[in-house]
């Protein structure tokens, strides 16, 4: 999956522009063990009509589609 940014939020999904950004929230869990999460969570809006969350990994800096 692609994701292009405008500052630190998705502008378009697997070239598809984003139209309007719903919400986004930032996950912080297991941070005692040796692999803590750190997620960076949107849900937006595409060209399309179509609803998706999206989210990078803190890590890795990689982004993912949340399964609906």
């Amino acid at each position: 999956m692609h994701v292009v940014c405008e500052g630190r939020v998705p502008a378009a999904v697997d070239r598809v522009r984003v139209i309007a950004h719903r919400d986004e929230w930032h996950v912080a869990d297991r941070w005692w063990t040796e692999e803590p999460v750190r997620r960076n969570y949107f849900e937006v809006v595409l060209e399309t009509g179509r609803n998706v969350v999206v989210f990078r990994d803190g890590a890795s800096g990689t982004w993912f589609r949340q399964a609906s």
